[in-house]
């Protein structure tokens, strides 16, 4: 079981977003094991009393990062402070009350400068909240937002609860909005410089640029609030924010994107606009108390700095040349693309691509629900992952289902995206697609050349029209649709079920189960059967280059070489050592062995990637491993 569960509301915003940047990151000190997070927007609930309750439910959070609120621009909250007011002061009750009553450990709530008073002195800090009203033009907001405040001291004191709040200034980076007329500062000039170099117009900075604002990147405020979470235990709010020396112009913050997207036209100052308040300045004397040695991300030019990250990295996705819709997103396979394709480190992530990861949560892929994806989405590539599977005995009984809801899924998204013109489309098979009988190693000629295996010839049938429909849409068309078929996959987020478990999940929860249980670890069989495994991680990589540069409909195989084979004995072993796993290992021959070989060929794929380095199969099961082991309550299993 989780030592923490974390919900995380408004969890799909500017901040949200940087917090599951952070905790899903590796290479983050923030992210710590035996903590499970969930991130909701409105579309998990609005937060009125019941939807509120029912989330509550649903995941039992022991601590809470509440983010959702209403927000809107300054002509939304001119007309509408009424609403703004009674709107977020309902959705915070129910949070913190709902918090209260199911006995969440921790609750952290995000503020904003607005709370501060309208007319006051500089620098304002934590003990100035209440001090006066708040400006008229968003004052609804604002006293909702104060109110927090007054009922984490109230639920402190009647009854001892570790509610608090958090007071970030202005903050800036990937997910923000970028509206011109209703955007934050930083936001607003990325777009606005942006346009004016796709347009080829001059760029104009309003008012002489001389005003002064503290900037916090989302990632450092997503860090900060983590530790708040985490370690601050004071009921009063704490101000995150860059130092008062930190401050940075508005001409100096406009240069410094200028000088990242690469604009080389013409800037002029529009002294005609008002400059606007001067300084704004916060002190963060009381998070420099708690966190004297924190490290803001440099905000000023430099090819790592948190601007240039936003410009070059972020909002040019915001402009995708490419949109890459990936069904069956949170599979086994799904999760690996999308940790590609988010890792930074990765030689497979490029600007220009949008990613869109969808599950049957999203839709179930019936046609009504294929279009409306569509629809909303506009791919322009698509990953077609998604399929109903199912382990032996649920394909023995049940191979006209299989067949027919396959073929269905298959037809409709390849219906579609040939109507909505997606430039490519790049399905997933698999080797069961591989007629019973045949001679080895196998390869891609060899489809159709006899019945697949009778235990799962629904499934296998289904999988097989996909390259029949991939080469009817090219031929009538000239569609660009193919296929890839993997060998056997593993890796983090794979099905760990004993029954029905890939074979080398099977391993690590049978191996992992017998060290916590103390029992003995039983190989089926003599062990000698020999598979080609593929690391999911590796799977992902090659599957995004399939998708950007494989330009046949004939399928491809996607797996290492013969001589990587590996019997089932030695990964068994591999995997005992692990885990750390001491006891005893014996092999049930009463067992069967099954197929001795499956051996595939990989010379077509060696052909066009011939340098291409797969992941050692130990680190592969390593990483793995740990996976399990750190996500064991969550896992499939």
């Amino acid at each position: 079981m989780p030592q923490s569960v974390i919900l995380v509301t408004g969890g799909t915003g500017l901040v949200g977003n940087a917090v599951q940047d952070v905790v899903y990151d590796e290479r983050c000190p923030e992210k710590r094991p035996g903590e499970t997070w969930v991130f909701v927007s409105s579309k998990d609930a609005n937060l009125h009393r019941e939807e509120t309750e029912a989330l509550f439910e649903k995941y039992k959070p022991t601590h809470v990062i509440h983010l959702a609120a209403k927000c809107g621009g300054l002509f939304a909250n001119l007309e509408g402070n009424l609403d703004f007011y009674r709107i977020n002061t309902r959705i915070d009750d129910n949070v913190l009350n709902v918090s209260y009553r199911t006995g969440v450990k921790k609750v952290v709530s995000c503020l904003s400068t607005c709370v501060f008073p309208d007319k006051t002195t500089y620098p304002i800090d934590e003990t100035m909240i209440h001090n006066g009203p708040p400006h008229p033009s968003n004052f609804g907001y604002s006293y909702a937002k104060r109110m927090i405040d007054i009922q984490n001291k109230g639920y402190k004191e009647q009854y001892g609860c570790s509610f608090t709040s958090v007071i970030p200034t202005n903050v800036f980076g990937p997910h923000d909005n970028f509206n011109l007329k209703q955007g934050h500062v930083l936001s607003g000039l990325i777009h606005k410089i942006y346009k004016a170099k796709s347009d080829n117009e001059v760029f104009s900075i309003w008012g002489t640029g001389k005003p002064r604002r503290q900037f916090i990147y989302s990632r450092d405020l997503a860090r900060l609030i983590i530790w708040v979470m985490r370690e601050y235990n004071e009921t009063d709010p704490i101000i995150l924010s860059v130092g008062e020396e930190d401050e940075v112009s508005i001409k100096e913050a406009a240069d410094t994107i200028v000088d990242a997207v690469g604009f080389s036209g013409q800037v002029m100052q529009d002294t005609t606009k008002s400059d606007g308040q001067y300084k704004k300045t916060a002190s963060n004397t009381k998070l420099r108390k708690y966190r004297p040695d924190f490290k803001f991300t440099p905000f000023r030019l430099g090819r790592n700095t948190a601007i240039s990250y936003c410009v070059v990295k972020l909002f040019f996705a915001r402009m995708p040349q490419s949109v890459i819709l990936v069904t069956g997103g949170t599979g086994l396979v799904g999760n690996a693309v999308q940790d590609v394709v988010y890792d930074e480190r990765c030689p497979e992530k490029r600007s220009g691509e949008a990613w869109v990861f969808v599950s049957s949560k999203d839709a179930n892929l019936h046609r009504e629900e294929t279009e409306a994806l569509f629809e909303k989405y506009k791919p322009t590539h698509v990953i077609h992952l998604a399929a109903k599977c199912g382990g032996l005995f649920a394909n023995l009984e049940g191979n006209l289902d299989f067949y027919r809801i396959n073929t269905r899924i298959d037809d409709n998204v390849l219906n579609v995206s040939y109507r909505t013109r997606v430039k490519k489309v790049v399905s997933c098979l698999s080797t069961c697609v591989f007629p019973d009988k045949t001679t080895y190693p196998i390869d891609e000629t060899m489809i159709h050349n006899g019945p697949p295996h009778p235990s799962d010839f629904g499934y296998s049938y289904a999988k097989r029209m996909i390259d029949v429909q991939n080469k009817g849409y090219n031929e009538q068309y000239g569609c660009s649709f193919t296929s890839v078929i993997p060998t056997n996959v593993f890796g983090p987020h794979d099905n760990f079920n004993l029954k029905q478990g890939h074979v080398l999940s099977g391993l690590i929860h049978k191996i992992y189960k017998a060290k916590s249980d103390n029992e003995v670890f039983s190989i089926w069989g003599t062990g000698k059967p020999r598979r080609q495994f593929i690391y999911s991680r590796d799977l992902a990589r090659l599957i995004i280059w399939v998708m950007r540069e494989y330009n046949e409909t004939d399928p491809i195989i996607l797996s290492v070489g013969e001589e990587d084979e590996v019997s089932i004995k030695e990964a068994a072993d591999t995997i005992v050592d692990i885990v750390g796993f001491s006891g005893q290992v014996i092999q049930d021959t009463t067992k069967s062995d099954g197929q001795y070989k499956k051996t595939a060929s990989n010379t077509k794929l060696r052909k066009y990637r011939p340098d291409f380095k797969f992941t050692p199969f130990r680190l592969a099961i390593k990483e793995t491993v740990e996976w399990f082991e750190k996500n064991y309550d969550t896992a499939r299993k």
